[in-house]
C-alpha cells in the first residue's frame, strides 16, 4: 500500500511546484511589462513627445502615434531606447504630411547715404537675377561706391515684384539720402530730397515708371529754407487781419502765431506760417505773438518783426494813449537784444499834409504780358536807373514806359520806386502803387511763398518801418513745377504731332528732308519740357533686303532722329534710340503705300528694367496715389504757402 502512494504523492508535489513556477513566472513577466511601459511613457513625457503612445507585450514595447515630422519620430524612438533594449521595441508610428512651404519673404533694400549705396534682401529668379540686378546698380550709380548683402533664390518671382526693381534703383539713385524698400506688390520710398521741384519731379517719374501692382509709398523730406531777414508782418483794418509775410522757427510756434493772428481778425482757414531757418534766437515765436497781441489791442494797424526789430505801426485812428499803453506792454514782453519802433501817425494818411497831390508812381502787368510804368522821379540820373532795371527786367517789345520829374519828391523816393519795381518783377500779372505813404503790390504768381520772399526783399530795402502792403495770389497754374507734364501727357503731345505729320524715309535713306526736320523740332519742343522723361526713339523699316541690313538701317535712322533731337536742346540723357529692323510693321508691306508707312520712326517710354512695360493709365483719378508731404498747396488769396 505504501509502496504505491508514494510515487502518487511525488507526482502531486511535482504538480504543484510546476504550477508556483509558472505563477511567479507570469506574474514577473507582468511587472517587466508594465515597469518598461511606466518607463518609456514617462521618458517620452519628460522629452516632449506627448503625440507618442506605448504599448507593451511581454518585454516587447509598440511605439505609435504621429510625429509632427521625421526628426520627431527618430528622437522619440531614441527616447524610448535608453530605458529598455533598442531590439524589444516595435515602431508603429507615422509621420504627418508636410505643410506647403511658405514663400520665402523677399525683400530688396537699398540704402544710400552719400556716394555709399548698400543693397540687401532677398532675390528671386537664381543668380542670373542677382547678376542682372548687379549690373543695373552698376550702371545707374557710376561714382558711386556701392556694397552688396543680397542672396538668390531659386524661385521664380513672385506677381508685384519684378516691375519695381528699375524703379528702385533710379529713387536710389536720384536721392543723396534714401532708404529704398521693395517688397511684392509695395515700394517704399524714404529720403531727403533738395527743394520741392526736385520732389514734386522725382515723384512723377517714380509714379509714371512703376507698374500697376506695385504700391507706391513715398516719403521726401524737404529742407527747410533759410530766411534773411526772418520777417513776420501783419495788417489789421476794419476787424480784419492780413498777413504780408509770416516765417516761424518752429511747428508749435507757427500755431501760436497764428492763433494770435486769428484773434486779432485773421481768417482761421488762412494758410499756415513757414517754417524756416534763420530766427536770430529762440525767442523769436514768442516775441511775434507780443507783437500781434500788442497790435490787436490797437484794434488797427500794421506790426512787423524783421530779425530783431519790432515796428509797430498804429493808424491815424488810434489814440495817444492806447499807443502809449501798447508801447509799455511791447516793451515789458521783449527780451534782451530785441528793438522797438513806434510809427506814431501824424495824418489821416500816415504822413504830413501836402497841399498838392501825392505822388504815386505805378506799374501794371497784364495777364497777356504787356506792363507799364509810369510815375515822377527826381532827376535824370534816377530815370535812367529806372529804365535801366525795366529794360534789364521786361521784355522790350512789352513795354511802355512814362517817366516824368517832379522835384517836391520826398527823400529815399528813387530807392522805393527801384525795391518796389524789383518786387513787382517777380509777379505773373499784378499792379504797383508807390506812394510816400505806403508801398501796395498786388498780383498773381506761380512762386510759393513769394509773398514772404518780397517782404523780406522790401523790409531789408527800406527799413522794418516802412508801411508795405502786399496781396499776392499762389495759382497753381502758373507753377513752371506743377505745370510739367507727366510721362503719359509728353508721349501722348508727341503721337499727337506724328499722327498729323509722320517722320518717314524714303527707300534706303537716313537722311532728314526739310519736311521731317519740321516735325523733328516741334517734338523737340514737347520734349523741352518733358526734361527727365526717358523716352526711346525707335527705328523701322519695310520687308525689303535682308533683314540684317534693316536693323542696321533702322538703327542708323532712329540715331539720325536722335541726333537732330539733340540740336533743338533737347536732353540726350532722357533720350535712347533702338532699330527694330522689320520686325514690327504696321501695315502690309506688300503694297507701296504699307511700305511707306512702315518706314518710320516711333516713340515710345523707355519701361522699367526686368519689369514688363507700364500700361498708359487712362483715367488718373482711378488710381489712388498716397499724398506726399510736398504736394502743392490749394491755391490762396492771401500769399502764404
Amino acid at each position: 500500500m505504501r509502496s504505491t502512494l508514494q510515487p502518487v504523492l511525488r507526482l502531486l508535489a511535482l504538480g504543484a511546484g510546476a504550477g508556483a513556477s509558472v505563477w511567479v513566472a507570469m506574474t514577473a513577466a507582468d511587472l517587466i511589462e508594465v515597469q518598461n511601459r511606466d518607463a518609456i511613457a514617462a521618458a517620452l513625457l519628460r522629452d516632449g513627445f506627448r503625440w507618442a503612445v506605448v504599448d507593451t507585450d511581454g518585454l516587447t514595447a509598440t511605439l505609435s502615434g504621429t510625429a509632427p515630422d521625421e526628426t520627431a519620430r527618430f528622437r522619440a524612438l531614441r527616447s524610448a531606447s535608453d530605458e529598455i533594449n533598442p531590439a524589444n521595441i516595435r515602431d508603429a508610428m507615422t509621420v504627418a504630411p508636410p505643410r506647403d512651404v511658405p514663400m520665402p519673404d523677399y525683400r530688396l533694400e537699398f540704402l544710400r547715404a552719400g556716394n555709399k549705396v548698400t543693397t540687401l534682401g532677398l532675390l528671386p529668379g537664381g543668380l542670373d537675377a542677382e547678376d542682372a540686378l548687379l549690373a543695373a546698380i552698376a550702371d545707374a550709380t557710376v561714382g558711386l561706391e556701392v556694397s552688396s548683402l543680397v542672396t538668390a533664390s531659386a524661385d521664380a518671382a513672385p506677381d508685384g515684384w519684378s516691375g519695381g526693381i528699375s524703379t528702385a534703383i533710379e529713387a536710389t539713385q536720384s536721392l543723396p539720402e534714401a532708404r529704398v524698400v521693395l517688397t511684392p506688390g509695395r515700394l517704399s520710398v524714404k529720403g531727403r530730397t533738395t527743394d520741392r521741384a526736385t520732389a514734386t519731379t522725382l515723384e512723377a517719374a517714380l509714379r509714371d515708371s512703376l507698374p500697376d501692382d506695385i504700391e507706391l509709398a513715398l516719403d521726401l523730406r524737404i529742407p527747410l529754407p533759410t530766411l534773411s531777414p526772418f520777417v513776420t508782418r501783419l495788417r489789421v483794418a476794419g476787424g480784419a487781419a492780413t498777413f504780408d509775410a509770416c516765417a516761424a522757427s518752429s511747428p508749435a510756434g507757427a500755431a501760436r502765431i497764428k492763433a494770435a493772428a486769428v484773434t486779432a481778425g485773421l481768417a482761421p482757414d488762412a494758410a499756415p506760417c513757414t517754417l524756416a531757418h534763420g530766427a536770430p534766437d529762440a525767442a523769436w515765436d514768442r516775441v511775434a505773438v507780443d507783437a500781434i497781441t500788442a497790435l490787436h489791442g490797437l484794434g488797427s494797424g500794421a506790426v512787423t518783426l524783421s530779425d530783431l526789430t519790432v515796428t509797430l505801426s498804429p493808424d491815424a485812428a488810434s489814440s495817444a494813449s492806447a499807443i502809449d499803453a501798447a508801447r509799455a506792454r511791447l516793451e515789458a514782453a521783449l527780451p534782451d537784444g530785441y528793438r522797438l519802433v513806434v510809427m506814431v501817425p501824424s495824418g489821416t494818411d500816415g504822413g504830413p499834409a501836402s497841399s498838392s497831390a501825392a505822388p504815386n508812381f505805378s506799374a501794371t502787368r497784364s495777364p497777356e504780358g504787356q506792363i507799364q510804368v509810369r510815375g515822377p522821379l527826381p532827376d535824370a540820373q534816377a530815370e535812367t536807373m529806372v529804365d535801366s532795371f525795366a529794360d534789364a527786367r521786361f521784355p522790350a517789345d512789352s513795354l511802355t514806359i512814362a517817366l516824368r520829374r517832379r522835384s517836391d519828391l520826398p527823400e529815399g523816393w528813387s530807392l522805393r520806386v527801384l525795391a518796389g519795381l524789383e518786387a513787382f518783377s517777380a509777379l505773373e500779372s499784378g499792379r504797383l502803387s508807390v506812394t510816400p505813404a505806403m508801398i501796395m503790390l498786388s498780383g498773381t504768381t506761380g512762386t510759393q511763398g513769394l509773398s514772404s520772399t518780397l517782404a523780406g526783399r522790401l523790409t531789408t530795402a527800406l527799413g522794418p518801418s516802412a508801411a508795405i502792403k502786399l496781396d499776392i495770389t499762389y495759382r497753381e497754374q502758373l507753377d513752371p513745377v506743377a505745370a510739367l507734364p507727366t510721362a503719359e501727357e509728353c508721349l501722348a503731345q508727341v503721337r499727337a504731332i506724328q499722327e498729323r505729320d509722320k517722320i518717314t524715309f524714303g527707300p534706303g535713306s537716313i537722311e532728314l528732308d526739310t519736311t521731317a526736320l519740321s516735325i523733328v523740332r516741334r517734338i523737340g519742343r514737347v520734349l523741352r519740357d518733358c526734361e527727365g522723361i526717358a523716352m526711346e526713339v525707335g527705328g523701322h523699316t519695310d520687308s525689303q533686303g535682308r533683314a540684317e541690313m534693316n536693323q542696321s538701317l533702322s538703327q542708323a535712322r532712329a540715331d539720325a532722329v536722335l541726333n537732330a533731337l539733340i540740336a533743338e536742346r533737347v536732353s540726350s540723357k532722357s533720350l535712347t534710340s533702338v532699330g527694330y529692323g522689320e520686325d514690327n510693321p504696321v501695315a502690309d508691306n506688300d503694297t507701296a503705300d504699307g511700305r511707306e508707312a512702315n518706314r518710320r520712326i516711333d516713340f515710345q517710354l523707355q519701361f522699367p528694367l526686368l519689369g514688363p512695360p507700364a500700361p498708359i493709365v487712362e483715367d488718373a483719378a482711378a488710381s489712388a496715389d498716397p499724398e506726399i508731404e510736398t504736394q502743392a498747396s490749394e491755391e490762396t488769396s492771401d500769399g502764404q504757402d
